[in-house]
């Protein structure tokens, strides 16, 4: 359909239209640019591909170190050599191994992921909560079986009632306080979603 041209003030409207709506997108969570990328030409699909990529990658760590510690308990005593995980996660793995130590314990098995993680939510650039900023998260979804493990004790003698969880869901909040920086994104806590997987 042809419509008849009256001058050029619509038209640089509908231009100046386009322009802003391509670079604001839909303002969905998983299309906002961080504070500091917003003037940078990195697309936010780029940075969201990036951020997707390394919460991914920290959840199988998380998976993979706390087999590792829990198998050899004492073995990691300072929650900095956690890389994989934020300060406060960082510190509960460790006291759960030093607790498996304190009792002569140890897993034996593994947790394992069923499946591949999925990426629930990403947000780069959070909304304040009142005077404190929010990081950059990356929400990611996994089924967890822990079913295979069980602890034993210094004999090697299964504890009882110790065996793993089968299957469930569990949510990974995955935070960078370094953004945008791609190295600082680690695993801040994780919750049981009490769903089936």
């Amino acid at each position: 359909m042809t419509r008849a041209r009256r001058g050029a003030t619509p038209f640089a409207l509908l231009t100046l239209t386009a322009v802003l709506l391509t670079g604001c997108g839909d303002d969905s969570d998983s299309e906002r640019l961080s504070r500091s990328q917003a003037s940078s030409t990195s697309s936010s699909g780029d940075d969201n591909a990036s951020a997707e990529k390394q919460a991914l990658f920290r959840v199988h760590q998380l998976i993979d170190g706390r087999n590792a510690i829990r198998q050899a308990p004492g073995t990691y005593r300072d929650a900095s050599s956690i890389g994989f995980a934020d300060d406060g996660m960082a510190k509960t793995i460790i006291a759960e191994s030093l607790e498996l130590e304190d009792k002569d314990r140890k897993q034996e098995g593994k947790v394992v992921l069923s499946g591949e993680p999925t990426v629930h939510e990403v947000d780069l650039n959070p909304e304040r909560q009142g005077e404190a900023a929010v990081n950059p998260y990356v929400d990611v979804r996994a089924c967890v079986d822990a079913s295979q493990s069980h602890l034993v004790d210094a004999k090697g003698k299964k504890v009882a009632k110790s065996e793993g969880d089968g299957p469930r869901m569990m949510q990974f909040h995955v935070i960078n306080r370094h953004w945008p920086s791609n190295s600082g994104w680690r695993v801040a806590w994780e919750k049981d979603l009490k769903k089936p997987c």
